[in-house]
């Protein structure tokens, strides 16, 4: 009797487990997303930046070649982010996996 309510209440919460890390894994994913989405915007920005800045009467123009400086220190550090994003995202997958695994076993 005991050992079918402990069974029953750890598949109950092995569920809810299973359940729970898929939500995150697709929020996560949303977040991934919304963060290439703002990479690449910074990044075609940089690009405009970069072609206004070698017009004839603005090359040479300090002001213009800060800001396309720091775009560019941006987007490498949305390219850093988007990279340390993508390790985590595989670890949780092969988590949520191996729990899917372990529940269907049981």
């Amino acid at each position: 009797m005991i050992l079918e309510l402990l069974l029953t209440l750890s598949v109950v919460i092995n569920v809810i487990m299973v359940l729970y890390t898929r939500w995150i894994l697709k929020n996560y994913k949303e977040i991934v997303t919304a963060m290439d989405d703002l990479g690449e915007m910074i990044a075609q920005y940089v690009v405009h930046l970069k072609s206004v800045y070698e017009l004839e009467m603005f090359y040479g123009d300090e002001t213009l070649s800060s800001l396309l400086k720091h775009g560019r220190d941006i987007v490498e550090k949305l390219e850093d982010i988007e990279l340390l994003g993508e390790e985590e995202e595989k670890e949780e997958e092969n988590e949520a996996t191996e729990a899917t695994e372990k529940d269907t076993s049981e």
